[in-house]
Formats: C-alpha cells, sequence, structure tokens
C-alpha cells in the first residue's frame, strides 16, 4: 500500500476513537448515576449508593476532559481546513454577509449608525 494513502488516516481514527471513547464514558457514568440513585431509594443501601456516585462523576468528568480537549479541537482545526478551501464547494457561497445587507442590524460601525437622522416612530 502507498503511504501516501494513509496519510490522512491518523487524524480521523484519533477523531473517532476520541469521540467513541467520551460517548462510552458518559454512557457508563450516566449509568453509574442512575445505578447509585436506584441503589439508594430502592434498597435503602445508603452507603453504596452514595459511594457510586464518586465513580459516575469521575467518568463523566473524564467524557468532559475527553470531549473538551481532544474532540472539539480536533473539529476546529477540521473546520478551518474545511474554511480555507472553496467555499463555494460547500454551498457557503451564495449566502450573503449579513453586513453587506441594507437593511441589516449588523454593522460594522460598532452598533453605531451612521445615519444621523434618528428613526421614526409611527
Amino acid at each position: 500500500m502507498k503511504p501516501e494513502l494513509l496519510g490522512p488516516l491518523p487524524e480521523p481514527f484519533e477523531l473517532l476513537v476520541s469521540v467513541l471513547g467520551a460517548a462510552f464514558l458518559s454512557v457508563l457514568g450516566v449509568y453509574i448515576e442512575y445505578l447509585a440513585v436506584v441503589t439508594v431509594q430502592g434498597s435503602g443501601e445508603a452507603t453504596f449508593g452514595y459511594w457510586a456516585v464518586v465513580p459516575g462523576l469521575v467518568r463523566l468528568g473524564f467524557a468532559y476532559l475527553l470531549t473538551v480537549d481532544r474532540v472539539l479541537p480536533t473539529l476546529a482545526g477540521s473546520r478551518k481546513q474545511v474554511a480555507g478551501r472553496d467555499r463555494r464547494h460547500y454551498g457557503f457561497g451564495m449566502l450573503p454577509r449579513l453586513s453587506r445587507l441594507p437593511f441589516s442590524a449588523v454593522s460594522n460601525h460598532g452598533g453605531r449608525s451612521t445615519d444621523p437622522t434618528p428613526p421614526t416612530v409611527v
């Protein structure tokens, strides 16, 4: 196999593994939290139920950190790469910029209108 074909594979594979890992940790954390609540309410074993809260929160925390540290920066980098390409290819070239529309509330002057006449109230 040619090395040129394998060049772009590691980044999407890493993204896939990170997304699947974060999803798995999230589902596992939610399940452990559910188990903790059911244990405290149903069987009355408060010690085990309250103990189970900690591992559930740890897994949810790791899922959050994995998402913030790995997944979101990778997606932001991919978005910048796509933005560097021809925008018309992805269908964004036809959209007008809001600041160029004559009736737009968005202005390039920090929110100040350049028209000296005040708006009329009907």
